[in-house]
């Protein structure tokens, strides 16, 4: 639905601006029957524009789906949404935990058949849910501070995360069990991580300014 055009160089008063927009707002929310949607340009080669109310903080992370068509996003209300991207709509909602800052979330990332995925939590803590069902499978405990990155291991089975505590941990997806820990005395605080292809290192964002490059198997500088 494109927006109304007018002629280059005419004035517009604000107040016409605003209640144009309002009325388109409300327009695309009758047309899609779903609160809080707009799209702008639809079959031009201009950017969409989408307003959705899913989240009512800000939205901390986001995260496709390996196949392309779905998107999760995690913010600093404590809740999780999974969204189509062709049809720029919410498709889920995952609950199971105590809504608020103490759960804000920090990092969101589908397994590799993207049938579950991996969330990071101020409240210190892993969950894994069944992007599906929307259940909340498991909690894995054992950082002392936010959790702010989570990345599965190309075969699913393993799961990495780190965070605020300097720590980086790696994980058996099916029993929570902690299978390696590697911490630093330089790692005052991980913003983010990354698995290389191959799965033998990994990458590490530090709050003074260094990348940290580590082999998975020993944890040590490569």
């Amino acid at each position: 639905m494109a927006l109304p055009t007018e002629s280059r160089g005419a004035a517009r008063p604000w107040c016409s601006v605003f209640v144009g927009w309002i009325s388109f707002l409300l327009f695309s929310t009758t047309v899609w029957g779903h609160p809080g949607y707009a799209q702008r340009s639809r079959g031009t080669a201009s950017p969409e524009l989408i307003v959705q109310q899913g989240h009512y903080r800000a939205i901390n992370c986001a995260g496709f789906s390996p196949d392309g068509e779905s998107i999760l996003t995690g913010g600093a209300d404590g809740s999780i949404k999974l969204w189509s991207v062709r049809a720029a709509r919410e498709l889920r909602s995952f609950e199971g935990v105590d809504v608020g800052i103490a759960s804000a979330v920090y990092a969101v990332a589908f397994s590799p058949d993207g049938r579950s995925f991996a969330s990071g939590h101020q409240d210190h803590q892993v969950r894994i849910w069944d992007v599906d069902s929307g259940e909340l499978i498991r909690t894995i405990r054992g950082h002392t501070d936010a959790v702010n990155a989570v990345h599965f291991t190309s075969d699913g089975a393993k799961l990495l995360s780190a965070g605020s505590d300097g720590s980086a941990t790696l994980w058996e997806v099916g029993s929570g069990r902690e299978v390696r820990f590697y911490l630093d005395e330089a790692w005052p605080y991980i913003s983010d991580l990354d698995l290389s292809a191959d799965g033998a290192t990994f990458a590490v964002g530090k709050l003074g300014r260094t990348i940290g490059v580590y082999a998975l198997d020993r944890g040590t500088p490569t």
